[in-house]
């Protein structure tokens, strides 16, 4: 009688391990189509190679992101520069 709890007790350890994977497998399948990756046409990529195409274009972003910040702030800047100093024309 004792072999029957520790069978279900494993089914249960297995089903929640096969959930996990799939919530896993899930989550790289939806990086994987947010991350741009026109160089592996028609081949999953691997979790690692999307873990760091992932990590690149993050970093990228961060950059546009600074660019775009730094053009604001030099704007601002130049803008008030024309009003405290208004050049005769």
């Amino acid at each position: 009688m004792e072999k029957k709890p520790a069978l279900q007790i494993i089914a249960k350890r297995n089903a929640r391990e096969r959930r996990r994977v799939q919530a896993v497998n899930g989550a790289f399948a939806k990086l994987r189509k947010t991350i741009p990756a026109d160089s592996h046409r028609g081949k999953r990529i691997s979790k690692v190679k999307t873990l760091k195409m992932a990590i690149y274009y993050i970093k990228m972003l961060d950059q546009v992101l600074r660019y775009e910040v730094s053009l604001e702030q030099n704007e601002r800047i130049s803008v008030s520069n024309q009003v405290d100093h208004p050049t005769m024309t």
